[in-house]
């Protein structure tokens, strides 16, 4: 069994958006490849948290992809992005993988409701469900799409 299958098997969850609505997040695939990134987003395309696995996995490496995918939104600073090490006893795999394997996770959660109040048209993380690529919009527009927008966060 490979990282990607592991990640994809037993790393993948839904659950509940953070904070934006009531909707149930689903997590969804960004890049596969050297690095896995995914993100979880509601139906309205609000994306509550962006992950990176790797077998090593450096914060500043997620911190470029956000400035990259989402540069609009603001610099993400290297406080706001948490490291978590997955082992196989950790997700139940035990026997299936060498005994020192390990997925790293770094992780960066768009944090709704600490600025709700400040400004409601504040711009915020969507995932495009045409397409799949992270974009720029204002928080109070509830777009599920950037077709036809001009914004300088889309990959």
């Amino acid at each position: 069994m490979d990282s990607q299958q592991i990640i994809e098997n037993y790393l993948k969850s839904d659950g509940r958006c953070y904070g934006h609505c009531d909707g149930m997040a689903e997590m969804v695939f960004l890049e596969k490849g050297r690095r896995t990134v995914s993100c979880m987003a509601c139906p309205g395309g609000y994306v509550s948290r962006v992950v990176m696995y790797a077998p090593e996995v450096d914060p500043a490496d997620l911190q470029e992809f956000l400035a990259a995918s989402a540069g609009a939104i603001g610099p993400v600073g290297e406080e706001e992005i948490r490291v978590a090490t997955r082992h196989p006893w950790d997700l139940g795999i035990e026997g299936q993988v060498k005994e020192d394997f390990a997925i790293r996770q770094a992780y960066w959660t768009q944090n709704y409701r600490k600025t709700k109040a400040d400004n409601p048209s504040r711009k915020a993380l969507f995932l495009c469900r045409d397409c799949n690529e992270l974009f720029v919009s204002p928080l109070n527009e509830g777009v599920h799409s950037h077709a036809g927008q001009a914004n300088g966060g889309r990959r």
